[in-house]
């Protein structure tokens, strides 16, 4: 006998419990979206393209400080998510060849998101890097780096 009624009072209190979760996760519900009738940022509803705070508007800048702009994949110099570099771009846009892997677009000013066309120019590799190596400074030994 004592064992059912200790039972049936567990019951209740499990009922009960359950009925203050229900309460407590729908009045969070309500704090995070809202009304029924407001569903965003549920069933796939959240905010795209340009409305999304975080749009970029189709330009970011890369890890080494370039100008990339959203094309389309299938473009012949876009990378693989579908950006290309933005000074090639305009290159190219200006009625200019694209180049060979051996030559490299410099910039002129040496900012590398300041791409007019008359900030570009078309070196080869040995010459961009001759060009850096002249700006570097030397030591007595004659040596770029700070090791004497």
């Amino acid at each position: 006998m004592l064992h059912k009624s200790l039972e049936k009072t567990q019951v209740c209190l499990v009922g009960r419990s359950s009925e203050r979760q229900k309460r407590y996760r729908r009045k969070k519900h309500l704090e995070k979206y809202g009304h029924l009738e407001n569903m965003t940022g549920k069933h796939k509803n959240h905010t795209r393209g340009s409305a999304h705070p975080r749009w970029n508007n189709d330009r970011i800048i890369s890890s080494h400080g370039y100008v990339l702009i959203r094309v389309e994949k299938n473009h012949p110099h876009a990378f693989g998510n579908g950006y290309a570099y933005e000074h090639l771009l305009v290159w190219i846009a200006a009625g200019n060849p694209p180049f060979a892997t051996s030559n490299i677009l410099h910039h002129i000013n040496n900012d590398k998101t300041d791409n007019r066309i008359e900030n570009l120019e078309l070196m080869t590799n040995s010459e961009h890097r001759r060009f850096h190596a002249l700006l570097q400074p030397r030591n007595s030994k004659g040596f770029s780096s700070a090791i004497d």
